[in-house]
């Protein structure tokens, strides 16, 4: 594999390998969308590289894995792009981890009632009246 990001011919020749607005897909060269799976990458590369490590695909080049992974030839070998992504260090369990963090009143149970109590000790105190049919 070629580890080429330029294109040619046309198409605004702006290349940065720095932060910012810039940075470029490690795969393909494109303009990375944001770190996804721990590598900075485009839409592109993050969406092939989820589906092929959720279906378990294993790819097989035709050209003995010497294809040039790039903007305008990244759909051509899904093996040598495959190849490229682990070669960039996108890793496998980037998002396999998802975790949602807990409610607060799961790990404090009574925590919403005491609360709703100093809220309404707030209000009291401040001198707004109590709601009738609010308890």
């Amino acid at each position: 594999m070629n580890d080429n990001t330029g294109v040619g011919g046309g198409g605004g020749g702006k290349m940065s390998t720095g932060g910012g607005p810039g940075v470029l897909c490690k795969v393909c060269g494109d303009r990375a969308s944001g770190k996804h799976y721990g590598v900075p990458s485009c839409d592109g590369c993050r969406g092939f590289f989820k589906r092929s490590i959720r279906r378990n695909l294993e790819y097989v080049c035709k050209e003995g894995g010497k294809c040039v992974v790039d903007v305008s030839r990244r759909n051509q070998c899904q093996a040598c792009r495959f190849a490229k992504c682990l070669q960039a260090n996108m890793r496998r369990e980037g998002k396999s981890h998802v975790r949602t963090p807990k409610p607060p009143w799961e790990d404090f149970p009574g925590t919403l009632v005491r609360k709703s109590n100093t809220c309404r000790n707030h209000l009291n105190r401040i001198g707004v009246p109590h709601l009738p049919g609010r308890n």
